[in-house]
């Protein structure tokens, strides 16, 4: 786009310029698991306060990977963040930064709305 991302308000800029161009979902994902997700309609604000992060690798793709799957399902924004987080989450708490099983996710979703 031509610009620095150097600060959330320059991220935000872009994504609203990507939504102008006919773009659905936009997704700033993070390694500290703080995601920005923009609709036309709508901005999210998706974190994990308080969570011990083990490994900060991957938990961007895993955002963008858990939203990826429910999206492609005909799943709802909100259904699609919420299992983003949970994948996320389950990859931040360890070392390894794959999932090993769909349980490891479902137990991220606890505590987390």
């Amino acid at each position: 786009m031509g610009v620095r991302l150097n600060s959330d308000r320059r991220r935000l800029e872009v994504a609203q310029r990507i939504l102008a161009k006919g773009v659905q979902v936009v997704v700033i994902a993070s390694d500290h698991i703080n995601h920005i997700v923009l609709t036309p309609e709508q901005i999210w604000e998706a974190s994990a306060p308080g969570l011990e992060i083990v490994s900060r690798v991957g938990v961007g793709d895993a955002m963008i990977g858990g939203m990826a799957f429910v999206l492609a399902k005909g799943g709802a924004i909100d259904e699609a963040i919420r299992l983003g987080m949970a994948a996320s989450i389950a990859v931040a708490r360890k070392v390894e930064n794959r999932i090993e099983s769909r349980q490891e996710v479902s137990n991220s979703l606890i505590g987390y709305s």
